[in-house]
């Protein structure tokens, strides 16, 4: 129970990287978390798109299963 509790809370790596990036207006915790956000905001963009870029490979590929197999099922009927 202290005076000024940090406002983030995360988990790992991917944790850290997604609370520097929807830091928005929330309250600083510290100077090093400020200049964390300023600095590396583009490169931590960068990376996400990458996060963005396979999480859409997996929902495309869930999709096409999905898909096929109620092709099955309707062919079978």
């Amino acid at each position: 129970m202290s005076a000024h509790p940090p406002f983030d809370i995360y988990f790992g790596v991917d944790g850290w990287m997604l609370a520097m990036l929807t830091a928005g207006m929330n309250p600083g915790t510290s100077v090093v978390d400020a200049i964390w956000q300023v600095a590396l905001m583009g490169l931590l963009r960068f990376v996400s798109l990458f996060y963005l870029m396979d999480f859409g490979r997996i929902t495309q590929k869930c999709h096409v299963h999905k898909m096929r197999d109620n092709n099955d099922i309707c062919k079978n009927d």
